[in-house]
Protein backbone atom coordinates (compact mmCIF):
# COMPACT_ATOMS: atom_id res chain seq x y z
CA UNK A 1 0.00 0.00 0.00
CA UNK A 2 2.76 2.24 0.92
CA UNK A 3 4.47 1.55 -2.67
CA UNK A 4 1.06 2.38 -4.26
CA UNK A 5 0.60 5.79 -2.47
CA UNK A 6 4.07 6.82 -2.96
CA UNK A 7 3.47 5.96 -7.20
CA UNK A 8 0.17 8.01 -6.68
CA UNK A 9 2.09 11.23 -5.33
CA UNK A 10 4.86 10.73 -7.92
CA UNK A 11 2.04 10.80 -10.14
CA UNK A 12 0.32 14.09 -9.15
CA UNK A 13 4.03 15.34 -9.07
CA UNK A 14 4.86 14.56 -12.64
CA UNK A 15 1.04 16.26 -13.82
CA UNK A 16 1.23 18.99 -11.64
CA UNK A 17 1.12 22.57 -13.09
CA UNK A 18 4.45 23.50 -11.55
CA UNK A 19 5.28 27.40 -10.57
CA UNK A 20 8.79 27.09 -9.32
CA UNK A 21 9.24 30.62 -7.77
CA UNK A 22 11.51 29.48 -5.28
CA UNK A 23 13.94 27.47 -8.06
CA UNK A 24 14.31 30.55 -9.93
CA UNK A 25 15.43 32.41 -6.92
CA UNK A 26 17.62 30.05 -6.42
CA UNK A 27 18.99 30.20 -9.89
CA UNK A 28 19.24 34.14 -10.06
CA UNK A 29 21.04 34.52 -6.70
CA UNK A 30 23.73 30.88 -8.10
CA UNK A 31 24.12 31.76 -11.44
CA UNK A 32 25.12 35.80 -10.60
CA UNK A 33 27.08 34.84 -7.64
CA UNK A 34 29.33 32.19 -9.72
CA UNK A 35 29.49 35.02 -12.32
CA UNK A 36 31.50 36.84 -9.52
CA UNK A 37 28.46 39.08 -9.00
CA UNK A 38 26.32 40.16 -6.12
CA UNK A 39 22.92 37.79 -5.76
CA UNK A 40 21.42 40.45 -4.51
CA UNK A 41 19.61 42.60 -7.06
CA UNK A 42 20.63 46.52 -7.22
CA UNK A 43 17.07 47.38 -6.43
CA UNK A 44 17.25 45.33 -3.13
CA UNK A 45 19.97 47.38 -1.62
CA UNK A 46 17.81 50.30 -1.76
CA UNK A 47 15.06 50.27 -0.10
CA UNK A 48 12.43 48.08 2.03
CA UNK A 49 10.99 45.81 -0.10
CA UNK A 50 8.19 42.53 0.34
CA UNK A 51 9.64 39.05 0.33
CA UNK A 52 7.52 37.97 -2.66
CA UNK A 53 8.47 40.85 -5.02
CA UNK A 54 12.23 38.43 -5.19
CA UNK A 55 10.03 35.46 -6.23
CA UNK A 56 10.23 33.93 -9.65
CA UNK A 57 13.88 34.57 -10.21
CA UNK A 58 13.86 38.73 -9.67
CA UNK A 59 16.31 38.59 -6.42
CA UNK A 60 17.83 36.63 -3.68
CA UNK A 61 17.22 36.17 -0.35
CA UNK A 62 19.55 33.85 1.43
CA UNK A 63 22.82 33.75 2.58
CA UNK A 64 25.67 34.05 -0.32
CA UNK A 65 26.85 30.66 0.34
CA UNK A 66 23.16 29.06 -0.41
CA UNK A 67 24.28 29.63 -3.54
CA UNK A 68 26.89 27.93 -3.83
CA UNK A 69 25.59 24.21 -1.58
CA UNK A 70 22.57 24.13 -4.54
CA UNK A 71 23.73 25.32 -7.66
CA UNK A 72 25.17 22.05 -8.27
CA UNK A 73 21.58 20.44 -7.89
CA UNK A 74 19.76 23.33 -9.80
CA UNK A 75 19.86 22.34 -13.33
CA UNK A 76 17.81 20.68 -14.59
CA UNK A 77 14.26 20.90 -13.17
CA UNK A 78 14.29 16.69 -12.57
CA UNK A 79 17.13 17.23 -10.99
CA UNK A 80 16.55 19.85 -8.29
CA UNK A 81 13.35 17.83 -7.54
CA UNK A 82 14.61 14.52 -7.16
CA UNK A 83 17.12 16.02 -4.82
CA UNK A 84 14.76 17.52 -2.38
CA UNK A 85 12.34 14.21 -2.73
CA UNK A 86 15.35 12.08 -1.58
CA UNK A 87 17.17 14.15 0.94
CA UNK A 88 13.95 14.43 2.65
CA UNK A 89 13.09 10.87 2.77
CA UNK A 90 16.62 10.06 3.10
CA UNK A 91 16.05 12.12 6.31
CA UNK A 92 12.53 10.69 7.30
CA UNK A 93 14.34 7.03 7.25
CA UNK A 94 17.26 7.82 9.05
CA UNK A 95 14.96 8.87 12.31
CA UNK A 96 12.86 5.52 11.78
CA UNK A 97 15.71 3.59 11.69
CA UNK A 98 17.43 5.48 14.73
CA UNK A 99 14.09 5.15 16.71
CA UNK A 100 12.21 1.81 15.70
CA UNK A 101 14.96 -0.24 13.44
CA UNK A 102 14.01 -0.45 9.33
CA UNK A 103 11.09 -3.83 9.50
CA UNK A 104 8.57 -3.31 6.75
CA UNK A 105 5.83 -2.18 9.39
CA UNK A 106 8.07 1.24 10.72
CA UNK A 107 9.37 1.85 7.24
CA UNK A 108 5.78 1.72 5.91
CA UNK A 109 4.25 3.74 8.40
CA UNK A 110 7.22 6.43 8.83
CA UNK A 111 6.88 7.05 4.71
CA UNK A 112 3.23 6.70 4.88
CA UNK A 113 3.84 9.84 7.81
CA UNK A 114 6.08 11.71 5.31
CA UNK A 115 4.37 11.41 1.99
CA UNK A 116 0.78 12.30 3.44
CA UNK A 117 0.90 15.89 4.13
CA UNK A 118 -0.76 18.29 1.30
CA UNK A 119 1.87 20.50 1.86
CA UNK A 120 4.44 18.33 0.49
CA UNK A 121 2.95 18.95 -3.22
CA UNK A 122 3.42 22.11 -2.39
CA UNK A 123 6.55 22.50 -1.56
CA UNK A 124 8.10 20.63 -4.49
CA UNK A 125 5.32 22.66 -7.31
CA UNK A 126 6.79 25.50 -6.16
CA UNK A 127 10.56 24.47 -6.36
CA UNK A 128 11.37 25.26 -2.64
CA UNK A 129 14.21 23.55 -0.61
CA UNK A 130 12.23 22.95 2.20
CA UNK A 131 11.81 19.13 1.81
CA UNK A 132 15.72 18.89 1.66
CA UNK A 133 16.23 21.20 5.02
CA UNK A 134 13.59 18.98 6.42
CA UNK A 135 15.46 15.84 5.47
CA UNK A 136 18.35 17.08 6.65
CA UNK A 137 16.76 17.57 10.46
CA UNK A 138 16.52 13.77 10.22
CA UNK A 139 19.90 13.18 9.02
CA UNK A 140 21.27 15.52 11.67
CA UNK A 141 19.56 13.22 14.31
CA UNK A 142 20.89 10.00 13.14
CA UNK A 143 24.64 11.45 13.07
CA UNK A 144 25.19 13.47 10.24
CA UNK A 145 26.53 16.80 11.30
CA UNK A 146 24.82 19.27 8.63
CA UNK A 147 23.60 22.01 11.31
CA UNK A 148 26.12 24.01 9.54
CA UNK A 149 25.06 23.09 6.46
CA UNK A 150 21.01 23.52 7.00
CA UNK A 151 22.57 27.44 8.51
CA UNK A 152 24.33 28.27 5.42
CA UNK A 153 21.46 27.75 3.20
CA UNK A 154 18.43 29.63 5.46
CA UNK A 155 20.75 30.41 8.75
CA UNK A 156 17.88 29.43 11.23
CA UNK A 157 18.69 25.49 10.76
CA UNK A 158 22.14 26.33 12.72
CA UNK A 159 19.58 26.03 15.99
CA UNK A 160 19.51 22.55 15.06
CA UNK A 161 23.06 22.10 15.98
CA UNK A 162 21.04 21.64 19.66
CA UNK A 163 21.05 17.93 18.64
CA UNK A 164 24.96 16.79 18.50
CA UNK A 165 25.41 19.06 21.26
CA UNK A 166 23.73 16.61 23.67
CA UNK A 167 26.16 14.30 22.74
CA UNK A 168 30.02 16.25 22.05
CA UNK A 169 30.23 19.75 22.24
CA UNK A 170 33.30 20.35 21.00
CA UNK A 171 32.46 18.04 18.06
CA UNK A 172 28.94 19.54 17.52
CA UNK A 173 30.76 22.95 17.55
CA UNK A 174 33.32 21.92 14.56
CA UNK A 175 31.09 20.22 12.41
CA UNK A 176 28.41 23.49 12.44
CA UNK A 177 31.53 25.47 11.64
CA UNK A 178 32.78 23.31 8.88
CA UNK A 179 29.55 22.74 7.22
CA UNK A 180 28.86 26.59 7.50
CA UNK A 181 32.38 27.91 6.94
CA UNK A 182 33.11 25.67 3.33
CA UNK A 183 30.49 27.15 1.38
CA UNK A 184 30.96 30.57 2.97
CA UNK A 185 34.60 30.89 1.99
CA UNK A 186 33.68 29.22 -1.36
CA UNK A 187 31.51 32.21 -1.87
CA UNK A 188 34.03 34.53 -1.02
CA UNK A 189 36.45 33.01 -3.45
CA UNK A 190 33.72 33.67 -6.18
CA UNK A 191 33.10 36.98 -5.56
CA UNK A 192 34.69 38.63 -2.44
CA UNK A 193 33.15 39.74 0.76
CA UNK A 194 30.84 41.99 -1.19
CA UNK A 195 27.84 39.53 -1.30
CA UNK A 196 27.60 39.02 2.78
CA UNK A 197 27.63 42.91 3.35
CA UNK A 198 24.67 43.10 0.71
CA UNK A 199 23.19 40.09 2.29
CA UNK A 200 23.11 42.12 5.73
CA UNK A 201 21.25 45.07 3.69
CA UNK A 202 18.85 42.92 1.65
CA UNK A 203 17.77 41.00 4.68
CA UNK A 204 17.49 44.14 6.71
CA UNK A 205 14.71 45.47 3.88
CA UNK A 206 13.04 42.84 3.28
CA UNK A 207 9.37 42.98 4.76
CA UNK A 208 6.48 39.81 4.98
CA UNK A 209 4.28 40.50 1.86
CA UNK A 210 1.00 39.68 4.55
CA UNK A 211 -1.08 38.10 2.57
CA UNK A 212 -4.42 36.96 3.54
CA UNK A 213 -3.31 32.96 3.06
CA UNK A 214 -0.26 32.99 4.56
CA UNK A 215 0.67 33.29 8.45
CA UNK A 216 2.65 35.70 9.59
CA UNK A 217 3.31 37.06 12.96
CA UNK A 218 5.06 40.13 12.00
CA UNK A 219 2.11 40.89 9.89
CA UNK A 220 0.63 40.78 12.78
CA UNK A 221 2.21 43.31 14.82
CA UNK A 222 4.80 40.94 16.74
CA UNK A 223 8.38 42.36 16.28
CA UNK A 224 10.84 39.93 14.26
CA UNK A 225 13.56 40.35 17.10
CA UNK A 226 10.92 38.58 19.74
CA UNK A 227 10.78 35.44 17.35
CA UNK A 228 13.74 35.54 17.32
CA UNK A 229 14.18 34.81 20.96
CA UNK A 230 11.55 32.75 21.20
CA UNK A 231 13.49 30.18 18.52
CA UNK A 232 16.36 30.40 20.51
CA UNK A 233 14.29 29.62 23.56
CA UNK A 234 13.09 26.65 21.82
CA UNK A 235 16.35 25.35 20.63
CA UNK A 236 17.61 25.42 24.30
CA UNK A 237 14.45 23.81 25.75
CA UNK A 238 15.09 21.33 23.86
CA UNK A 239 18.24 20.41 25.21
CA UNK A 240 16.91 19.28 27.96
CA UNK A 241 13.66 17.11 26.23
CA UNK A 242 14.19 13.47 25.54
CA UNK A 243 15.44 13.13 22.02
CA UNK A 244 12.24 12.54 20.03
CA UNK A 245 10.33 15.54 21.71
CA UNK A 246 13.45 17.88 21.33
CA UNK A 247 13.47 16.60 17.16
CA UNK A 248 9.81 17.55 17.07
CA UNK A 249 9.98 21.21 18.79
CA UNK A 250 13.39 21.96 16.94
CA UNK A 251 11.32 21.10 13.75
CA UNK A 252 8.90 23.87 14.75
CA UNK A 253 11.73 26.74 14.98
CA UNK A 254 11.98 27.33 11.75
CA UNK A 255 7.73 28.31 11.78
CA UNK A 256 8.15 30.28 14.67
CA UNK A 257 10.73 32.44 13.68
CA UNK A 258 9.84 32.83 10.13
CA UNK A 259 8.37 36.66 8.77
CA UNK A 260 6.26 34.44 6.66
CA UNK A 261 4.96 30.65 7.01
CA UNK A 262 4.30 28.98 3.96
CA UNK A 263 2.50 25.56 3.66
CA UNK A 264 5.79 23.81 2.83
CA UNK A 265 7.25 25.38 5.85
CA UNK A 266 5.68 22.66 7.91
CA UNK A 267 7.74 20.18 6.76
CA UNK A 268 10.32 20.71 9.30
CA UNK A 269 7.89 19.06 11.91
CA UNK A 270 7.68 15.66 9.99
CA UNK A 271 11.34 14.16 10.98
CA UNK A 272 9.91 14.76 14.78
CA UNK A 273 6.49 13.52 14.60
CA UNK A 274 7.89 10.23 12.75
CA UNK A 275 10.59 10.24 15.80
CA UNK A 276 7.71 10.31 18.46
CA UNK A 277 5.33 7.82 16.46
CA UNK A 278 8.16 5.60 16.30
CA UNK A 279 9.78 5.76 19.86
CA UNK A 280 5.77 5.42 21.75
CA UNK A 281 5.12 2.66 19.03
CA UNK A 282 8.28 0.71 19.89
CA UNK A 283 7.96 1.30 23.85
CA UNK A 284 4.53 0.04 23.42
CA UNK A 285 5.42 -3.20 21.37
CA UNK A 286 7.97 -3.97 23.99
CA UNK A 287 5.55 -3.72 26.86
CA UNK A 288 2.97 -5.55 25.20
CA UNK A 289 5.90 -8.18 24.06
CA UNK A 290 6.78 -8.75 27.97
CA UNK A 291 3.36 -8.55 29.54
CA UNK A 292 1.78 -11.02 27.11
CA UNK A 293 3.19 -14.11 28.49
CA UNK A 294 1.42 -13.68 31.38
CA UNK A 295 -1.83 -12.91 30.19
CA UNK A 296 -4.52 -14.73 30.31
CA UNK A 297 -4.53 -15.15 26.50
CA UNK A 298 -0.48 -16.57 26.34
CA UNK A 299 0.42 -20.08 24.68
CA UNK A 300 3.24 -20.06 27.65
CA UNK A 301 3.76 -23.77 28.80
CA UNK A 302 6.39 -23.03 30.93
Amino acid sequence: PVLAYLGTQLTMVSSANFDPVDWLTYRYGANRLLAGQSPYAPWQLTGPYTLSDVAGGNGFVYPPSAAILLAPFLQPWALWVAFNVLVYLAGVLAVVAVSAGLSPLSVSVGLWIALSPPFLLDGIIGGGVTPAVAGALGLIYAGLPLAGVGAAIKLVPGAWVAIPLRVDVKRALIGAAVGFGVPAAISVAFAGLGPWADFVVAIRNARPGCFNDVLSAVCGGTPQAALLVAGAALAVVSIRLPRHWALLVLGLVPIVVGPEIWPHYWLTIIPGFVAVVMTIGRRWARGHQVAQPYGTGSSRTG
